[in-house]
């Protein structure tokens, strides 16, 4: 399900409603106003395959552009120059699986580009800087090369796949890392997932990489609850467009921060939103979510989804509740301005945002 919000008249507009029962888990629009979008078309359904389909603004239809393509799972998408867009997620090209791939949209031609061959294997995200793709997720192996850990950077110039220096390791023996979240912040790149450390230097579950090296952001996140201090989890990671100077804000379970706990809770599934504030090189609160419009879950909200920054407003997509699974979980969409919260008009029964 898809649905367009227009934020100069507080309301959402009905254009999207032919795109079809489903669940829309990536959108990439291209320097014309159009855009590529990944669907899926029923997500309560574990056998449903998911689709990539170009919307012209112009003329307000939908083209399929998936092809022959088998796409079983999109986790991710990327446009580059209007004309490549790379995909992450379970995919098969010409009948070969992989996690990795590009369509050229021009041609309509899809490349298989990588696959996991290690026993965990999953890509979760993607971001460009320059010519590079990185790519997140969960994995030690891609393309029978064994030297990833959860992160890798493919060359689209040069179609060649590199290691990130400084490998990030979990916060036990043996444990693989997790990256859920990669943003690009002007020249530089912002990790954020689950993991302790890059090489020698403890990050905490989120870091800078300057594409030479790893830096700390003033001790990374924590999440405290229930009189322990366990790992952090970013589930998101968006620009702050307006600010600017390298500030940008995230999202998951996480109450410390600065190395001082912020919020308290006796819940692991607690969200909240934090914002790195580059010119004092420290973490400032978002007020939390739970305190406006009656919402006072003593744990809540729970399942952050998803942050973005638009026209001076800071967007979220949250559940209402512990309950939001596959079957009928209703999401809702709120913005933050100055100090305030507001709920948008429409609750969205969806399950992403």
């Amino acid at each position: 399900m898809s649905s367009k919000y227009l934020a100069q008249t507080s309301s959402w507009s009905n254009k999207f409603d032919n795109i079809g029962y489903g669940e829309v888990v990536a959108v990439c629009p291209n320097t014309s106003g159009n855009a590529y979008m990944a669907t899926c078309l029923d997500y309560t359904n574990v056998f449903s395959y998911f689709r990539i389909i170009f919307w012209d603004d112009f003329s307000e239809q939908f083209q399929d552009y998936t092809g022959s393509a088998f796409l079983q799972k999109i986790t991710g998408m990327k446009l580059v120059d209007d004309s490549l867009l790379f995909v992450t997620g379970n995919v098969t090209i010409l009948g070969n699986p992989g996690h990795f791939a590009k369509l050229n949209v021009i041609t309509k031609k899809w490349t298989l580009l990588g696959t996991i061959t290690g026993p965990i294997g999953a890509i979760y995200c993607l971001e460009q800087v320059n010519a590079k793709i990185y790519l997140g997720g969960m994995f030690t192996q891609l393309n029978s090369v064994n030297n990833y850990k959860s992160i890798c950077v493919y060359n689209y110039l040069t179609n060649l796949f590199d290691s990130v220096p400084g490998v990030l390791k979990g916060f036990v023996a043996f444990q693989t890392p997790t990256v859920n979240a990669l943003c690009k912040v002007n020249s530089d790149l912002v990790v954020g997932g689950s993991y302790l450390a890059a090489g020698t230097q403890t990050l905490n579950s989120i870091g800078l990489w300057t594409g030479t090296a790893w830096q700390n952001l003033n001790g990374g996140l924590r999440n405290f609850y229930s009189g322990l201090d366990n790992p952090a989890l970013v589930t998101c990671i968006e620009n702050d467009t307006i600010t600017g100077s390298s500030n940008f804000f995230i999202g998951g379970h996480f109450t410390k921060a600065n190395n001082v706990i912020q919020y308290t809770t006796s819940n692991n599934l607690f969200d909240c939103i934090f914002k790195w504030n580059n010119s004092l090189a420290k973490w400032d609160t978002i007020p939390n979510i739970k305190s406006f419009n009656n919402y006072t879950w003593f744990n809540g909200p729970y399942n952050l989804n998803s942050i973005k920054f638009y026209k001076g407003k800071l967007y979220s997509a949250f559940s209402n509740g512990t309950f939001a699974n596959y079957y009928g979980g209703k999401y809702v969409v709120a913005n933050f301005t100055a100090s305030n919260w507001q709920l948008l008009n429409i609750p969205i029964n969806n399950r992403n945002l």
